[in-house]
């Protein structure tokens, strides 16, 4: 959002995602609490921000389609499905995908079951805390 400050901004909640995760309702609610955290401060500025629900490439390709856009600017994401999602969206609009700097490093092949356990190991880092 830093490199398109005054774009439209949509986040789809993907409806097929969530009924395969059956997350807790608490976690939704964390979920959506941060989207309408990150938006904000956008909405304060006047921009739009829109919330919404559904088939993600359909409900990309409407927004995009609501205000004009030619171009879909997205962040990468480790979900396996954002591929098939950025080919569909390619077949009627330039897609462009923003890489995101890594906070921490971290050892990838070792996959923490909790995310107290992950924290621990890079809290320091995360913080900037010197021992």
């Amino acid at each position: 959002m830093t490199r398109y400050p005054d774009a439209p901004v949509v986040f789809v909640f993907d409806e097929d995602f969530l009924s395969e995760a059956q997350f807790a309702f608490h976690r939704l609610f964390f979920l959506y609490e941060s989207v309408v955290e990150i938006f904000k401060e956008r909405t304060a500025a006047g921009r739009v921000c829109s919330l919404r629900r559904g088939n993600v490439v359909a409900e990309v390709r409407a927004f995009a389609q609501q205000w004009k856009a030619e171009t879909i600017v997205t962040t990468m994401t480790p979900e396996s499905r954002f591929a098939d999602y950025r080919r569909a969206l390619e077949e009627s609009h330039k897609v462009e995908v923003i890489p995101v700097p890594s906070l921490v490093s971290y050892n990838a092949a070792r996959v923490p079951r909790r995310f107290s356990a992950w924290w621990r190991e890079i809290e320091s880092d995360a913080l900037q805390i010197e021992d």
